[in-house]
């Protein structure tokens, strides 16, 4: 039996975008920013404010969080984590929670990023 192969799944994505994205080295110091080709950005649920909630301050508006998907294959050996940074279209977000969405026997090739505005 062939096991389940994920791995060319972000060339299926309608209206791809493409973020940068800063690996967080330590307080206040972040890698050389990294194009990343082929993400999607989504709305935020309930359940994702929720969690963020625990996180930041319970007034925390829908338009100040956001989530980014963004496969393995296009990450360039990047292994997405908490407190890293996201920017798109000028603006600046911190990676608050790092979810998997689709994991094949290779391993994770798609990570779901909800993340809040960033606070520089």
């Amino acid at each position: 039996m062939m096991a389940l192969d994920l791995s060319g799944d972000w060339a299926l994505i309608d209206d791809p975008i493409t973020i940068s994205y800063e690996s967080r080295l330590t307080e206040n110091t972040y890698s050389a920013p990294a194009a990343v080709s082929y993400a999607q950005r989504n709305d935020v649920t309930k359940e994702d404010l929720d969690a963020l909630s625990a996180f930041i301050s319970k007034g925390l508006l829908q338009k100040d969080a956001t989530v980014f998907h963004v496969w393995t294959a296009k990450l360039n050996g990047t292994v997405p984590a908490i407190k890293d940074r996201v920017t798109y279209a000028g603006e600046k977000w911190t990676v608050q929670i790092v979810g998997i969405r689709d994991r094949d026997a290779n391993g994770p090739q798609r990570h779901r990023l909800v993340c809040s505005k960033f606070q520089g």
